[in-house]
């Protein structure tokens, strides 16, 4: 199992979703305070609504900018939070197919897609490192 998966999200109307064909999903939708934790991470991507490579695992990795803490389980997804912006947000049952087991914490990180997708950083601005260990 990889170390640390890679998706991209954009987004389709007012919602996050993204899109995995090795998955077979198309415009998985994330709900409620995930649209807040994604607008966040992304809000130093130029263009990031048409889409950002969100790079996350369930071990700390280099230049992380958050840590989501598991929570409890509930409908058959996963609760997190976000303790420095004291959001929770909930999981849906996709995220077994990363991660087939309850994992404690979620680390993530937003980039720009390569230059053939168009997404940069806005000038003079880089992601904040929340919570990183270097």
């Amino acid at each position: 199992m990889n170390s640390i998966h890679i998706i991209q999200p954009y987004k389709f109307g007012a919602v996050w979703v993204f899109d995995s064909k090795e998955l077979g999903l198309s415009k998985e939708v994330f709900v409620g305070n995930c649209n807040l934790v994604l607008s966040a991470l992304s809000e130093n991507i130029i263009n990031a609504e048409d889409g950002f490579n969100l790079l996350f695992s369930h071990q700390p990795f280099p230049g992380y900018q958050i840590q989501l803490d598991w929570l409890r389980s509930e409908y058959s997804g996963e609760w997190y939070m976000w303790k420095e912006k004291r959001i929770d947000c909930w999981f849906c049952s996709v995220l077994k197919r990363f991660y087939p087991t309850v994992v404690r914490n979620l680390y993530a990180k937003a980039e720009p897609l390569d230059n053939f997708g168009g997404a940069v950083l806005k000038p003079n601005n880089s992601p904040v490192l929340v919570g990183a260990t270097g």
